[in-house]
């Protein structure tokens, strides 16, 4: 096998590999959300003030809350998903070739 072969073998199962990691780390399944468990306790009793502020009360208006235009985001696995497919091509083209140059050197 020539050098140039192995450099290429070699780099295809680094990025065939890497890209199993990172299809691993991606998952799209839906998880459920943790339940946590809020004990029920009875509302603070207090007395109710019955005595009138010296000043008047002061009514604030509620405004729009200004949103930015803000790209959406999201899972970006399908990328990985595409550089594993393209790892598993490239192995596969280099392992025929090798198989080709094979036969080729043992007709000769």
């Amino acid at each position: 096998m020539g050098n140039v072969k192995k450099i290429g073998l070699i780099t295809g199962v680094l990025l065939l590999f890497t890209g199993l990691l990172a299809g691993c780390k991606g998952s799209t399944a839906q998880k459920e959300p943790p339940v946590e468990d809020v004990p029920e306790t009875d509302v603070p009793k207090t007395d109710i003030p019955t005595e009138t502020p010296d000043e008047p009360l002061v009514v604030i208006p509620d405004e729009e809350v200004p949103v930015a235009d803000v790209p959406k985001t999201g899972d970006d696995s399908g990328l990985w998903y595409v550089l594993l497919m393209a790892s598993i091509a490239g192995l596969a083209v280099m392992g025929w070739l090798e198989i080709r140059d094979r036969k080729k050197t043992t007709v000769d």
